[in-house]
């Protein structure tokens, strides 16, 4: 057996470590709900929650509210005489003990309970569903304005896929009609929404006012009837077939 001479032992090499963030950016949620607010206009600008949430709507009267911008999930409780436009939702719309509010949302899942004379213009990926809600009216959403479109990109929600008049009532055993509600008989936003132009008009430009004017012609999410209507076998349906030679 040999022995090693102390000279001959190399010196260990240095190991450079490179640490790796993978904390998320600090959010203040006070920038994320509008919490016991009357009477005022409450505006969340295009890009002010980007993808975040949940964006809270708690305990609000007579107010009117714009969430211009798309989230991961919004909660909305206890809010009274409200007009409320949510713009793409990735997840779901917690909609509770609210009385006499409108809404115009999309989202994935829209799920209201314990709401009174209510109205809602919907985008939703799934059945609405409801619980114990009292002279609650659905309609297709009909809403505009210029990032609207990028923003259901984003969400990942395809505006072909508005499932708005098929409700599930939770309440009832077979999920048909058990709590009392209707479908409307209009989609005009205008009726149950002030327009953007009209309440915040030092804060968006002329361009606005012409988006507004011109969805009709070119809605963002088409306007469907749904099951509002009963199936009229006279009425002539048109089905497009793509051959590829």
């Amino acid at each position: 057996m040999g022995c090693t001479n102390s000279s001959d032992q190399k010196e260990p090499k240095e190991i450079s470590v490179t640490k790796t963030d993978y904390s998320r950016p600090k959010v203040d949620v006070k920038d994320y709900e509008f919490v016991g607010e009357t009477g005022q206009v409450l505006l969340k600008k295009p890009g002010s929650i980007n993808g975040l949430g949940p964006f809270t709507l708690k305990e609000n009267e007579d107010c009117d509210i714009f969430l211009l911008d798309w989230s991961d999930c919004v909660n909305i409780y206890r809010c009274k005489n409200c007009r409320i436009f949510v713009g793409p939702v990735a997840g779901s719309i917690q909609f509770k003990d609210s009385v006499d509010c409108t809404i115009v949302a999309a989202c994935q899942q829209f799920r209201p309970s314990n709401c009174t004379d209510c109205s809602a213009l919907l985008f939703v990926v799934g059945d609405p569903g409801m619980v114990m809600c009292t002279g609650f009216r659905y309609g297709c959403f009909q809403f505009s304005y210029p990032e609207l479109q990028e923003q259901f990109a984003k969400a990942e929600l395809c505006v072909h896929n508005n499932r708005w008049s098929r409700v599930h009532d939770f309440v009832s055993k077979d999920g048909s009609k058990y709590s009392d509600w209707s479908y409307l008989p209009h989609s005009d936003p205008s009726s149950v929404l002030p327009k953007l132009s009209q309440v915040c008009a030092d804060q968006f430009g002329p361009e606005l006012e012409a988006e507004e004017s011109s969805f009709k012609s070119h809605p963002v999410v088409p306007l469907t009837i749904g099951k509002s209507l009963p199936w009229n076998p006279e009425v002539p349906v048109m089905t497009l077939v793509n051959r590829v030679p």
